[in-house]
Protein backbone atom coordinates (compact mmCIF):
# COMPACT_ATOMS: atom_id res chain seq x y z
CA UNK A 1 0.00 0.00 0.00
CA UNK A 2 1.24 3.15 -0.72
CA UNK A 3 1.13 6.42 0.88
CA UNK A 4 -0.58 8.54 -1.89
CA UNK A 5 -3.60 5.35 -1.19
CA UNK A 6 -3.21 6.18 2.50
CA UNK A 7 -3.45 9.65 2.61
CA UNK A 8 -7.00 9.31 -0.30
CA UNK A 9 -8.36 7.16 1.85
CA UNK A 10 -7.90 9.57 4.97
CA UNK A 11 -8.85 12.36 2.77
CA UNK A 12 -12.20 10.07 1.86
CA UNK A 13 -13.22 9.23 5.46
CA UNK A 14 -13.14 12.83 6.67
CA UNK A 15 -14.60 15.08 3.84
CA UNK A 16 -17.04 12.48 1.83
CA UNK A 17 -19.43 12.73 4.63
CA UNK A 18 -19.22 16.67 4.06
CA UNK A 19 -20.94 16.51 0.76
CA UNK A 20 -23.68 14.99 1.96
CA UNK A 21 -26.42 17.44 3.32
CA UNK A 22 -27.74 17.31 6.53
CA UNK A 23 -30.96 16.00 7.61
CA UNK A 24 -32.76 17.81 10.44
CA UNK A 25 -33.22 15.92 13.73
CA UNK A 26 -37.06 16.94 14.84
CA UNK A 27 -38.61 16.58 17.70
CA UNK A 28 -35.35 15.77 19.27
CA UNK A 29 -33.85 19.35 20.68
CA UNK A 30 -32.09 19.21 17.95
CA UNK A 31 -33.19 23.09 17.58
CA UNK A 32 -31.85 24.00 20.98
CA UNK A 33 -28.55 21.93 20.62
CA UNK A 34 -27.53 22.13 17.04
CA UNK A 35 -26.14 18.14 16.31
CA UNK A 36 -27.44 16.33 19.23
CA UNK A 37 -27.24 12.77 18.68
CA UNK A 38 -31.05 11.50 18.48
CA UNK A 39 -29.69 8.08 19.78
CA UNK A 40 -27.81 7.32 22.92
CA UNK A 41 -26.46 3.90 21.85
CA UNK A 42 -25.29 2.65 18.55
CA UNK A 43 -23.71 -0.86 17.32
CA UNK A 44 -21.28 -1.13 14.52
CA UNK A 45 -20.02 -3.91 12.46
CA UNK A 46 -16.64 -3.36 10.16
CA UNK A 47 -14.98 -4.54 7.50
CA UNK A 48 -11.43 -3.35 5.95
CA UNK A 49 -7.48 -4.10 6.31
CA UNK A 50 -4.75 -3.39 8.65
CA UNK A 51 -1.58 -2.58 7.18
CA UNK A 52 1.29 -3.02 10.16
CA UNK A 53 4.07 -0.58 8.91
CA UNK A 54 7.11 -2.21 9.94
CA UNK A 55 6.63 -5.21 8.04
CA UNK A 56 4.64 -3.35 5.48
CA UNK A 57 2.28 -6.67 5.63
CA UNK A 58 -1.66 -6.11 5.15
CA UNK A 59 -4.41 -8.26 5.74
CA UNK A 60 -8.42 -8.57 6.11
CA UNK A 61 -9.46 -7.25 9.27
CA UNK A 62 -13.54 -7.76 10.86
CA UNK A 63 -14.76 -6.31 13.87
CA UNK A 64 -17.81 -5.15 16.06
CA UNK A 65 -18.04 -1.84 18.61
CA UNK A 66 -20.69 -0.62 20.60
CA UNK A 67 -20.93 3.18 22.04
CA UNK A 68 -22.86 4.47 24.83
CA UNK A 69 -23.79 8.35 24.28
CA UNK A 70 -23.25 9.64 27.99
CA UNK A 71 -23.21 13.22 27.48
CA UNK A 72 -23.22 14.56 23.31
CA UNK A 73 -20.70 14.80 22.45
CA UNK A 74 -18.76 12.07 24.77
CA UNK A 75 -19.59 8.90 24.37
CA UNK A 76 -18.07 5.40 25.41
CA UNK A 77 -17.87 1.68 24.34
CA UNK A 78 -16.33 -1.33 23.33
CA UNK A 79 -14.14 -2.54 20.32
CA UNK A 80 -13.56 -5.98 18.87
CA UNK A 81 -11.20 -6.57 16.01
CA UNK A 82 -9.81 -9.59 14.38
CA UNK A 83 -7.06 -8.96 11.89
CA UNK A 84 -5.74 -11.85 9.52
CA UNK A 85 -2.79 -11.12 7.62
CA UNK A 86 -0.27 -13.95 6.56
CA UNK A 87 2.47 -13.71 9.49
CA UNK A 88 -0.01 -12.82 11.79
CA UNK A 89 -3.41 -12.85 13.66
CA UNK A 90 -4.64 -10.23 15.97
CA UNK A 91 -7.46 -9.57 18.11
CA UNK A 92 -7.91 -6.30 19.39
CA UNK A 93 -10.04 -5.47 22.61
CA UNK A 94 -9.80 -1.59 23.29
CA UNK A 95 -12.59 0.76 25.64
CA UNK A 96 -12.27 3.88 23.25
CA UNK A 97 -14.12 7.32 24.72
CA UNK A 98 -15.73 8.82 21.75
CA UNK A 99 -16.00 12.31 20.98
CA UNK A 100 -18.58 13.63 18.48
CA UNK A 101 -17.19 17.31 17.18
CA UNK A 102 -19.99 17.43 14.29
CA UNK A 103 -22.91 15.28 13.73
CA UNK A 104 -21.30 13.34 11.03
CA UNK A 105 -17.91 12.61 12.15
CA UNK A 106 -16.71 10.31 15.23
CA UNK A 107 -13.00 10.56 16.83
CA UNK A 108 -11.87 8.24 19.47
CA UNK A 109 -9.39 7.51 21.49
CA UNK A 110 -9.15 4.28 22.84
CA UNK A 111 -6.69 2.25 25.44
CA UNK A 112 -6.94 -1.62 24.87
CA UNK A 113 -5.17 -4.81 24.34
CA UNK A 114 -4.02 -6.64 21.44
CA UNK A 115 -3.03 -10.47 21.50
CA UNK A 116 -1.15 -11.11 18.41
CA UNK A 117 -0.09 -14.80 17.00
CA UNK A 118 2.84 -14.90 14.93
CA UNK A 119 3.16 -18.02 12.65
CA UNK A 120 6.28 -18.42 10.15
CA UNK A 121 6.84 -21.65 8.25
CA UNK A 122 8.20 -23.98 9.57
CA UNK A 123 8.21 -22.93 13.32
CA UNK A 124 5.16 -23.22 15.94
CA UNK A 125 2.83 -20.11 16.87
CA UNK A 126 4.37 -17.68 19.07
CA UNK A 127 1.67 -15.61 21.00
CA UNK A 128 2.14 -12.41 22.41
CA UNK A 129 -0.23 -10.08 24.48
CA UNK A 130 0.92 -6.40 24.22
CA UNK A 131 -1.13 -2.78 25.36
CA UNK A 132 -2.56 -1.33 22.74
CA UNK A 133 -3.57 2.44 22.10
CA UNK A 134 -5.62 3.41 18.96
CA UNK A 135 -7.00 6.82 18.12
CA UNK A 136 -9.41 6.68 14.84
CA UNK A 137 -11.94 8.81 12.95
CA UNK A 138 -15.49 7.70 11.14
CA UNK A 139 -17.60 9.58 8.92
CA UNK A 140 -21.13 8.58 8.69
CA UNK A 141 -23.44 8.85 5.79
CA UNK A 142 -26.95 8.17 6.91
CA UNK A 143 -28.72 5.87 4.33
CA UNK A 144 -32.05 5.29 6.67
CA UNK A 145 -33.51 6.79 9.82
CA UNK A 146 -31.03 5.17 12.44
CA UNK A 147 -28.95 3.16 9.76
CA UNK A 148 -25.44 4.46 8.60
CA UNK A 149 -22.17 3.81 6.43
CA UNK A 150 -19.35 4.71 8.14
CA UNK A 151 -15.56 5.09 6.54
CA UNK A 152 -13.20 4.25 9.14
CA UNK A 153 -9.59 5.61 9.08
CA UNK A 154 -7.52 4.24 12.55
CA UNK A 155 -3.93 4.02 13.57
CA UNK A 156 -2.88 1.39 16.24
CA UNK A 157 0.58 1.76 18.52
CA UNK A 158 1.24 -1.46 20.22
CA UNK A 159 5.06 -2.72 21.47
CA UNK A 160 6.54 -0.29 19.66
CA UNK A 161 5.05 -1.43 16.18
CA UNK A 162 2.62 0.71 14.17
CA UNK A 163 -0.44 -0.51 12.23
CA UNK A 164 -3.43 1.22 10.66
CA UNK A 165 -6.79 0.39 10.28
CA UNK A 166 -9.16 1.31 7.55
CA UNK A 167 -12.49 0.36 5.56
CA UNK A 168 -16.20 0.67 6.15
CA UNK A 169 -18.69 0.15 8.71
CA UNK A 170 -22.80 -0.47 8.66
CA UNK A 171 -24.02 1.69 12.07
CA UNK A 172 -27.12 1.10 13.59
CA UNK A 173 -28.52 3.06 15.78
CA UNK A 174 -31.40 2.78 18.75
Amino acid sequence: MTGRSLLAGALLVLFLPSVVPAQEQAGHGAAQHGDEHRNKNAVGLFLGASTHLDTDDTGFTAGADYERVIVYPWGVGLIVDFASSRIERDLVVAVPLYFHPIRWLRLSAAPGLEVAGHSEEGHEAEVEKELLLRVGAEGEIELATDLGLAAAFKVDWAGHRWTLVYGLGLVVAF
